[in-house]
């Protein structure tokens, strides 16, 4: 029979895989949106520029004006992508919030009631909860400017090199070999989907946190759990089952802490880790309303006192083996270290590099010891100042 936490781990690990697919769904929904208006874009480009003629003087006048058109079109359709997101991201906080006191209350052994999370809170995550850096505004704000620098000067230099009006529009919009994709538009549409993936991560992880928050006497640990392949960065890698505390306080005994304590997904641009909320059996048994089977918080109370008498223990010993029995600690799993160091020696190195591959399996390091505080990855050079022991045992 798994136990409280592992339930709530297994659950949490299949919704993953559904705000994955979720998310890939709202990126491809942007991706036809930009493509509709691109093609707009590439029809009055068309039409522009086949006015530009004349003496220096006009011809300036007229690019002036050409770009002029072009960036009033481009600031409409990203008004309407950032609309569009943000309004899906704040359905998508109510959503996860509701969901997560489902999760929590399918997986407890014992009657409780969940408090929901504040609607206001779940909005802010946002709005006004930054992600990788940035807030939701300054990544739309920050890929409009670039996506009008971009057409400029790939319009500015088509004319100025006297190109065509076919060299210009496919610099602008790609070539039909490459399916579009080797223009200037489609640098924005992979921008705008890579947004789009890392928002939606962000925002199921803020909003559900919200609810752990507001049931902190109960929930107790958040895990890091990342998705185990390939194409795993390592960052996440190393994050990877790292246990961190709602309040802020020192990791429990036995526990691997997560560095920085107050690291959460996403750690960079689509990023597919995601955190777990862990019960805490004790603060089950505390003053909020419970029901163990049918019993009252005082029958309870009652029950584990007798138990006590009966068997010789402690009363926080019968209250922490019934912890232990129906609640559970943070399941042990599968961490990245773990799953690498059964793959091939193939796999690793593709995953690590060839270097860092042998390191990995001949020099003794771990996972933990390819990034530095920060999760950023290590050079070759820096890690032999770092770890010179390892590069002899490695033969490197």
């Amino acid at each position: 029979m798994p136990t409280a936490n592992e339930i709530l781990l297994d659950a949490a690990l299949r919704h993953a895989i559904g705000v994955n697919q979720y998310a890939a769904g709202e990126a491809g929904r942007v991706k036809d949106l930009l493509e509709k208006a691109d093609q707009e874009l590439v029809v009055q480009l068309r039409t522009s520029l086949g006015k530009v003629k004349g003496g220096r003087l006009q011809k300036r006048l007229r690019t002036k004006a050409l770009l002029a058109d072009m960036n009033v079109l481009r600031k409409t359709v990203m008004a309407d992508y950032r609309t569009t997101v943000r309004d899906k991201l704040y359905d998508l906080s109510a959503i996860e919030a509701t969901r997560e006191v489902k999760l929590l209350d399918g997986a407890v052994p014992v009657e409780f009631s969940f408090a929901a999370a504040d609607a206001g809170l779940l909005r802010a995550t946002v709005t006004s909860d930054p992600f990788h850096g940035q807030l939701l505004k300054d990544w739309f704000s920050a890929l409009s400017s670039v996506d009008q620098r971009r057409l400029k000067q790939a319009v500015q230099l088509g004319i100025a090199e006297g190109e065509s009006i076919d060299a210009i529009v496919r610099r602008v919009a790609g070539t039909r070999a490459n399916g579009y994709t080797d223009g200037v538009l489609a640098m924005t549409r992979r921008n705008a989907e890579s947004v789009v993936r890392t928002a939606v991560l962000h925002v199921s992880n803020a909003a559900r946190q919200q609810v752990w928050t507001a049931n902190s006497d109960v929930v107790e640990l958040i895990v890091w759990v990342s998705t185990l392949d390939g194409r795993t960065t390592p960052i996440c890698r190393s994050r990877d089952g790292k246990v961190t505390t709602l309040d802020g306080s020192p990791v429990p005994a036995g526990y691997m802490a997560l560095v920085p304590a107050g690291a959460r997904p996403p750690a960079h641009y689509n990023c597919r880790s995601t955190t777990v909320g862990m019960f805490s059996g004790l603060g089950l048994l505390g003053k909020r309303p419970v029901v163990v089977d049918t019993r009252t918080p005082r029958k309870r109370t009652v029950d584990f006192r007798r138990e006590a008498r009966n068997t010789g223990k402690s009363i926080q010993q019968v209250r922490r083996e019934w912890s232990d029995a129906n609640v559970g600690q943070v399941p042990a799993k599968t961490t990245y270290q773990e799953f690498l160091t059964r793959q091939s020696a193939g796999f690793q190195d593709s995953v690590l590099g060839k270097a860092k591959g042998k390191l990995f399996r001949d020099g003794g390091l771990t996972v933990d010891h390819f990034v530095n505080d920060i999760g950023k990855e290590l050079t070759l050079d820096q890690l032999r100042v770092i770890e010179p022991e390892a590069f002899v045992r490695a033969g490197l």
